[in-house]
């Protein structure tokens, strides 16, 4: 590997050890929230050309509660850095093994996903066939099958089978899995010290994997590979703290721009503008972690800040899994008493606000038994493998940290 990438990356492992660790961390968590947001807005209340007395204010709420896709858009990004970060790191120290990036990648994304499966098939299957889900844009009886099931616990959705039931967001978890298997490979045909049949199968490899994933998922690989290239680029000093927060101001208002051109579809595909957003994103995370800027805070309100963005990284994950066929669930039901779609009132947007909380609370809940055991499921896995305690405790990493 090059030496001047391998001193970047060390520079920003170092720089990930202060505060940019816990904004990245709150942008993740604000990002699951904004799915859900999204998605809850699309279920639960009219579409705002259907809005009785529409203003500049429920457009600006409305576009706000829209921004679920760029949020996964954002996940892209982070879980190309993060994940590369883990993988490069290892190479470079010398310590790479398939063997334990896999249980460290499976572990992390089975803890979830296997519970929120089951749990979704069986909402999906009651729901379906007890309730009226006329109001779903999409056939269940086609995505409720064991062999749909089998195919999303093996990331196949979106390449060989459709998402499992009513859970739409299950798509973009087949295109990361892949990710994560794809980078390594097309890495390991440039790293050195590879033999040229280890070349040549990799190379093999990378060729059957595009082939079957096609051209779309690809296209949002590139997405993916922009927060490689955060990790690798070189650092750029400044000094004055005054710059910093004027480049970081600059940068972020240019994704909020790029955010709002996106959703008016001004670009001329929707992949497009996911790119812009994607290119304008991984700025900004760049600022994040190299340009850290001094503000005269409230020590507490710091900490408070660290601790809650901790807080809501740590179930992201779950939140954004399993929250989508809740919401159809419930919106079937309560449709079921003679409820229909809200109007934005004030009224009913303090209720909207009050169920995503209580799905938010739950899904907390449920991670303290799914998400927050990942450590400790992969320690059992590891110790199962080898037979022996004392060699896993080696083998997990502490930064294999993941959107």
């Amino acid at each position: 590997m090059n030496n001047s990438i391998k001193n970047n990356i060390k520079i920003n492992n170092g720089l990930l050890k202060g505060s940019s660790s816990y904004h990245l961390d709150f942008i993740r968590g604000v990002a699951a929230i904004l799915v859900l947001v999204n998605h809850f807005r699309n279920i639960f209340f009219v579409k705002f050309e259907d809005i009785d007395f529409p203003n500049a204010i429920l457009l600006l709420l409305y576009s706000i509660a829209g921004l679920g896709h760029q949020a996964v858009i954002v996940f892209f990004v982070l879980s190309g850095f993060f994940i590369s970060n883990s993988v490069l790191t290892k190479v470079y120290n010398n310590t790479w093994s398939w063997k334990y990036y896999l249980i460290n990648r499976l572990t992390r994304l089975y803890v979830v996903l296997i519970p929120v499966l089951v749990i979704g098939f069986i909402i999906d299957l009651i729901g379906s066939n007890f309730l009226d889900y006329s109001f779903f844009p999409k056939n269940m009886d086609n995505g409720l099958s064991f062999s749909v099931l089998v195919g999303n616990l093996f990331f196949l959705q979106e390449i060989f089978v459709p998402v499992l039931g009513a859970n739409d967001p299950l798509w973009s978890l087949s295109y990361e899995f892949w990710y994560y298997i794809l980078f390594p490979c097309i890495l390991f045909i440039f790293v050195k010290k590879k033999s040229g049949f280890m070349v040549g199968l990799y190379s093999i490899l990378t060729i059957l994997l595009m082939t079957v994933l096609g051209v779309k998922i690809l296209q949002y690989f590139i997405i993916w590979l922009l927060g490689v290239l955060i990790l690798v680029s070189p650092a750029i000093k400044i000094k004055s703290n005054f710059y910093k927060i004027m480049i970081k101001s600059v940068v972020l208002f240019s994704f909020i721009a790029v955010l709002g051109i996106s959703r008016l579809g001004l670009l001329p595909s929707a992949f497009v503008g996911d790119l812009f957003v994607a290119i304008t994103f991984s700025s900004f995370i760049y600022t994040i972690v190299h340009f850290e800027t001094k503000f005269i805070t409230f020590s507490n309100l710091k900490l408070l800040y660290y601790s809650f963005s901790k807080k809501i990284a740590s179930f992201s994950f779950t939140l954004y899994l399993v929250h989508f066929p809740v919401l159809i669930f419930l919106f079937a039901f309560i449709n079921n008493l003679g409820f229909d779609r809200m109007q934005p009132t004030y009224s009913n947007m303090l209720i909207g606000v009050g169920i995503c909380l209580g799905i938010i609370l739950i899904t907390y809940v449920m991670s303290l038994f799914t998400e927050g055991k990942t450590s400790q499921v992969r320690a059992i896995v590891i110790r199962k493998l080898n037979h022996e305690k004392g060699d896993s405790n080696k083998q997990i990493s502490k930064k294999d940290k993941v959107s």
